[in-house]
């Protein structure tokens, strides 16, 4: 508003009226300014309210991102770390399974080692001369027979109860033993060699005769040839030794002739499955128990025998086939239970 200023000088009282502005429109005014401030300011307050709120919506939703993103990458990581610790306890278990597993094959094996330890022992050593005095005779009633082991079945019970499941080898070797052995023993190498003295003398005695017997004259012609060759067995080392003379005892390297004519006489077979049997000596000789060739080599001599000396051989023969078919069932379940100790002890390291 604009006050116009009149240049009439007689009328002071008028001019002074437009001048100076009445007490109710001066309120008037001061009113209108403090609504319009007060609504300017209440437009102000509410626009930075709304802005401070966008504002607080913006740094909210930021800071709910980042807090999401930040616990993502927390969980990942201690997801992952989770992951590896089960790894690695799953790990640690599988070695220590494994571990319960090779030591527990290890004690299986050890006893069936020693099961079929106790086997050989029983096998090479006669019952009767565990705890016996130094007399070779029976001390009771209950002593077998010096040479004979004991009945074999309680050991082959032990070998069977110690393979179990896992060891199926054993199993199948150990049934298929003869049942007479389980029951009745076997002779010992050392009784096979005690008992081969006898069968060789009363062989070399009947030599000449024939299957079907023969007269008086026959045996004691047999008899005579036999106490002439008592000594053939060092006669005919003697002449294996003399140069440019050609051996005269068989060997697991000689040949066998094809003609049955000239198949060595009952003689040369004898001796050299005594010669085999007692190498350099008459007497038994303490030899490898881990090595049957001999006896198996006397066995395959013995056979071919033909007449009286083969029904003389026989019961020999039988006796030392069962007791190298117990032999090697033996060395198998050695050799088995050797590999599988190593096998073991490789998979302990």
């Amino acid at each position: 508003m604009v006050t116009q200023f009149s240049t009439d000088r007689t009328a002071p009282h008028s001019s002074s009226f437009h001048l100076f502005p009445l007490p109710s429109e001066e309120k008037q005014a001061k009113a209108n300014t403090e609504h319009e401030l007060s609504a300017a300011l209440a437009r102000h307050g509410h626009h930075l309210a709304q802005m401070l709120r966008l504002k607080q919506d913006e740094l909210e939703s930021q800071f709910d991102l980042r807090m999401r993103e930040a616990l993502e990458e927390q969980k990942v990581a201690i997801e992952g770390e989770i992951y590896r610790w089960i790894r690695r306890m799953e790990a640690i278990e599988h070695v220590v399974d494994c571990r319960a597993d090779i030591d527990r094959v290890a004690k299986e094996t050890q006893a069936l080692w020693l099961a079929v330890e106790s086997l050989a022992f029983a096998l090479e050593m006669p019952f009767s001369k565990i705890g016996a005095t130094s007399s070779l005779q029976r001390q009771s009633g209950e002593f077998k027979p010096f040479y004979v082991s004991e009945p074999l079945g309680s050991y082959v019970e032990t070998v069977k109860e110690t393979a179990g499941p896992n060891h199926e080898f054993a199993a199948v070797v150990v049934d298929s033993l003869p049942e007479e052995v389980l029951t009745k023993g076997v002779y010992t190498r050392q009784g096979l060699l005690h008992r081969f003295n006898k069968v060789y003398k009363t062989a070399c005695n009947v030599a000449l005769v024939g299957e079907t017997g023969g007269s008086l004259w026959s045996y004691a012609i047999s008899w005579l040839q036999a106490r002439l060759l008592f000594d053939s067995l060092g006669r005919r080392r003697m002449l294996s030794r003399l140069p440019g003379v050609g051996t005269t005892l068989l060997t697991p390297e000689s040949e066998w002739p094809e003609d049955e004519s000239k198949m060595p006489d009952a003689f040369c077979l004898l001796t050299s499955a005594r010669a085999a049997l007692m190498p350099e000596t008459d007497t038994a000789v303490n030899v490898d128990p881990t090595n049957s060739a001999d006896i198996e080599f006397a066995v395959q001599l013995l056979s071919q025998l033909r007449g009286q000396p083969a029904s003389v051989a026989a019961d020999w023969i039988r006796d030392a086939r069962r007791f190298l078919e117990v032999h090697q069932a033996v060395q198998a379940l050695l050799s088995y239970a050797t590999a599988q100790n190593v096998s073991v002890f490789e998979e302990r390291l």
